[in-house]
């Protein structure tokens, strides 16, 4: 079995040509802004054009105001009442244009929010680890909750909003002007109708907002849940399997927020169009009273009704601008998170490792100015051998393995995978190069034979021989089936089961170089003997693996011991060696040994 399984990967990387190319990181790219609202742009230019065409109209009921007033008073109640349909038209079409406007705003914003939402990540997928790291997980995190919200509310419909209104503003002038009087007058509304109809609509409005939140909760799980995993996503290269599963997760979100802001838009429709019917019913009735005698002429009413349409937006102006400015800051972030260094770098694809691993005085710190975490390592990694790496808490362990496997790129000295430089191989080379199992293992919350194949396709005797090395039948079996579902965060499996599920995908990635952080440490000594063995069968993996478990029965499985101190190697060797020769590693492993036995 081991022998077919190696002999597929041999064949699978031997269809990968060595090319020059440029890495995914410097790849030219759409700016950020042009990706997540080009292609909306079109529905943008039709979401103003009907909210400007709402706005007018409620400035042109002034007109209608002046009309049936001055035709009142100038020929007498047959041509009032001869304009009485003209306002129902009005009411028709005031009614028409505001419920059209939240159709099309609403499709706007849903579309646009879904368009920005999948391109922050996408852009967070194409990232190289090394620049992921650069920025907290809340980083993306709240670029994809907190901000939305923002965003939605003050950037994307406060754009379309305060354009509608400094035209309305501007136009409101132009007419106040044109009739050139000014006078006051207190109106009042009848406001019996909109609370009516607004009881209506709370209950229902009251159940979609439910399922807003149930919805928001699902994908903010989602989102916590890729995040984390973000190293297992990279590594395997689903990238375009969470996508597709985010694609959907985001459309039943924002599908929830339109059917919401439908049924209010709907009701502020109602309740504006009540509200404009109550005017014109005031200025009908006072302009049969003018008739009368009893009232003043129609234009001081169509004054009355533009200076409403005048002093209120502009406060709403001034606030809608200063929100939609600082909305764009968001932005503006996003922009130097996925924009930046936009230069050109020819890396090269790799597929295999012949010879191994080199590193050449090798030193590394994390800020330019701090102490260095690795000090000139000199090493060889053959290739098809295993490394168990050995020592103290915060003696370079880690940090070696993150360096080794092209997470960061600015140490001093020189990393070779076979003849090639570290720094030039492509991201995705390295992606494929290298499987990593680390101590704190990422479930998705999905079933177990999802977690092991991660969306992919793979020959069954493949797959039952990684559940076999991975000693996971018998969890398998007490789970009742491989379908069984792990639940969020995998809070259906004990930390053993997890680290379990997270040997048995690597393996059945089968990379050359399989990276081991603390692996087996949730595992009891007989299952993480036994895994250990399992692994140590295969011949043609380059396995490093960091251990605090020196077990002679496990450290006698691999082919040399790195014992690290302080960021250096200080000793390398097999374990008989090492423990003959009295130095650092066994210092380590009688204090080990002392502490066993005490338990």
């Amino acid at each position: 079995m081991e022998e077919k399984m190696n002999h597929k990967r041999r064949k699978k990387k031997s269809n990968i040509v060595k090319t020059k190319r440029i890495d995914r990181k410097e790849m030219p790219r759409n700016n950020f802004y042009n990706e997540a609202f080009a292609k909306t742009r079109p529905q943008y230019l039709a979401t103003q054009l009907i909210s400007l065409i709402t706005h007018v109209l409620s400035v042109i009921l002034a007109l209608l105001i002046q009309q049936f007033i001055d035709v009142g008073i100038d020929q007498g109640s047959n041509a009032l009442w001869g304009l009485v349909p003209y306002a129902v038209i009005y009411l028709i079409v005031n009614l028409l244009a505001n419920l059209i406007e939240g159709k099309v705003l609403n499709c706007y914003v849903k579309n646009t929010m879904s368009q920005l939402k999948m391109t922050i990540l996408s852009r967070i997928f194409k990232m190289p680890m090394k620049r992921y790291k650069l920025n907290p997980t809340g980083t993306y995190i709240s670029a994809l909750s907190n901000d939305m919200n923002t965003i939605d509310l003050d950037y994307i419909r406060g754009g379309i909003l305060t354009v509608s209104k400094i035209v309305m503003i501007f136009t409101g002038f132009a007419l106040m002007i044109y009739i050139n009087w000014i006078l006051t007058l207190i109106v009042l509304f009848l406001s019996l109708v909109p609370v009516l109809i607004s009881s209506k609509y709370n209950q229902k409005l009251q159940e979609q907002q439910k399922t807003v939140s149930k919805e928001n909760g699902v994908f903010t799980s989602f989102v916590k849940d890729v995040l984390s995993g973000y190293s297992v996503i990279n590594s395997f290269n689903i990238e375009e399997e969470i996508l597709n599963q985010a694609s959907t997760k985001i459309d039943k979100q924002e599908g929830s927020k339109e059917k919401y802001e439908l049924n209010f838009n709907s009701l502020m429709a109602l309740t504006t169009t009540s509200t404009i019917a109550i005017v014109l019913v005031v200025f009908i009735l006072g302009a049969w009273f003018t008739i009368k005698g009893l009232m003043t002429t129609g234009s001081i009413f169509a004054f009355i009704q533009l200076l409403n349409n005048v002093t209120a937006p502009i406060n709403e102006v001034i606030t809608g601008i200063s929100k939609r400015h600082a909305a764009k800051g968001i932005l503006d972030k996003y922009t130097q998170i996925f924009d930046e260094e936009e230069e050109f770098q020819i890396k090269e694809d790799k597929g295999e490792i012949n010879s191994g691993i080199k590193l050449r005085n090798v030193s590394f710190k994390y800020e330019e100015n701090g102490e260095n975490i690795l000090q000139n390592i000199t090493l060889d990694l053959d290739s098809g051998k295993q490394y168990a790496v050995v020592g103290l808490s915060g003696s370079g362990k880690s940090t070696f393995l993150d360096l080794i496997s092209g997470s960061y790129e600015w140490y001093e000295g020189d990393i070779y995978l076979d003849d090639i430089q570290l720094r030039e191989i492509s991201d995705e080379s390295l992606a494929e190069l290298f499987s990593h199992v680390e101590q704190d293992t990422f479930v998705f919350d999905d079933t177990i034979e999802e977690n092991i194949k991660l969306y992919k396709e793979w020959p069954q005797d493949q797959f039952e021989q990684v559940l076999e090395d991975a000693c996971l039948k018998e969890v398998i079996k007490e789970k009742g089936s491989i379908t069984a579902r792990v639940g969020e965060g995998g809070g259906q499996l004990s930390g053993g089961e997890k680290q379990r599920v997270s040997i048995a995908r690597a393996l059945l990635k089968d990379s050359p170089v399989l990276i081991m952080d603390e692996a087996t440490s949730a595992l009891d000594k007989k299952t993480s003997l036994e895994v250990e063995n399992n692994i140590s069968k295969r011949k043609n993996t380059l396995r490093i693996s960091i251990t605090h478990k020196l077990d002679p029965e496990i450290l006698k499985n691999f082919d040399a011991i790195i014992m690290m101190n302080n960021g250096e190697i200080t000793e390398f060797g097999r374990f008989d060696e090492l423990v003959n020769s009295k130095g650092d590693f066994y210092s380590l492993y009688r204090i080990n040994e002392l502490q066993e036995d005490k338990k």
